[in-house]
């Protein structure tokens, strides 16, 4: 039998190329708060609100029958008061004209301005979440002397649990950084003596990790809320009930648990 030989086609003949009608985007960003949170709009570049505290519970509030009453300035629970500054944001678009008259595969004729405004708005999207899971403070916007308006993220209010403890065993310490159900409750109780009730915790990679061990895995797809259990990883129950672990990729060991409701 004659040996064979292999024949190089793309030397023997002019092979078409080929390139698929279709685009790929990567967008590996998560954007869990901005899915969670409420939104209201507002008129003003500094948004105002009003909190309110109660007193502190006594077990020693006892009086005698027909006792006199006194008043004192201190019996007026006062009321506090909170804001935010706005942020302006952007991503400008710019696209040839001959990018309009031109084919492009993935697209139709004349739509590169309008696929380069979807990319750009879920980029701000993923600015505008990167935004509120920073640590930035609020800073108010004055533009006659250059004073870029900053809005205060969410760790910038408010940093629940930023992870350094170690587990300690026989005088050792291990290099696994855990948090123990102890640990858990001790920051829902301080979360509750503040008035919270927090049902999301926002966690990065290295938080999620201190707990793997001891909470459970989503076993149901719709929330309490009615809405998909998209981003929820895991779930573990808490003073204020069932709080949905959340990963952030805005977040490395930090935990945030937040009232969604109040934000």
């Amino acid at each position: 039998m004659a040996a064979s030989t292999s024949v190089n086609i793309e030397l023997q003949k002019r092979i078409s190329e080929e390139v698929l009608d279709k685009i790929a985007r990567i967008d590996p960003y998560t954007r869990p708060a901005l899915a969670s949170l409420t939104r209201k709009d507002i008129y003003s570049t500094k948004p105002e609100w009003t909190k309110q505290t109660l007193d502190a519970p006594s077990s020693t509030n006892k009086k005698l029958h027909g006792y006199t009453v006194s008043f004192a300035i201190a019996d007026f629970t006062a009321r506090t008061e909170d804001s935010n500054y706005t942020q302006l944001m952007s991503k400008p678009v710019s696209v040839d004209l001959s990018h309009e008259a031109v084919r492009v595969a993935g697209l139709k004729l004349g739509g590169e301005l309008a696929e380069q405004k979807d990319l750009k708005f879920t980029a701000l999207l993923n600015d505008l979440e990167a935004s509120i899971m920073s640590a930035n403070a609020r800073v108010q916007p004055l533009p006659n002397t250059g004073t870029v308006g900053t809005n205060e993220g969410v760790m910038g209010g408010i940093r629940t649990f930023t992870v350094a403890n170690h587990i300690v065993g026989g005088g050792a310490q291990f290099p696994e950084k855990f948090v123990t159900p102890g640990m858990w409750k001790q920051l829902q109780a301080l979360i509750r003596s503040k008035g919270g009730k927090p049902n999301k915790a926002f966690m990065g990679l290295d938080a999620l990790d201190t707990v793997s061990g001891w909470v459970r895995q989503v076993t149901r797809e719709v929330g309490n809320d009615g809405r998909r259990l998209t981003d929820v990883i895991e779930q573990v129950r808490g003073l204020a009930g069932l709080i949905d672990l959340v990963y952030s990729s805005n977040l490395t060991s930090d935990i945030l648990e937040l009232e969604t409701a109040r934000w």
